[in-house]
């Protein structure tokens, strides 16, 4: 985990979840865990039943930069 800290999932179940908004149900995969862990639906999971958008096109891969003298630090 992100924080270093180990967990053992309970198992996992995959249930069928309606979108309110659109009426659509989706078999969502789920991975059970303990209580005290913060309990997430992956972003693949969000988009794919419309609950976010993501607008890709405004996403910068790589900045570069040329300071030349600018940079330079006296």
């Amino acid at each position: 985990m992100w924080n270093k800290t180990t967990m053992k999932p309970h198992g996992e179940v995959t249930l069928p979840v309606k979108n309110p908004k659109t009426d659509n149900i989706y078999d969502i995969r789920f991975i059970v865990v303990p209580n005290d862990f913060q309990k997430l639906l992956g972003l693949k999971t969000v988009q794919e039943m419309n609950l976010i958008n993501i607008n890709t096109d405004a996403f910068v891969g790589k900045v570069e930069k040329d300071l030349g003298d600018q940079g330079a630090v006296s």
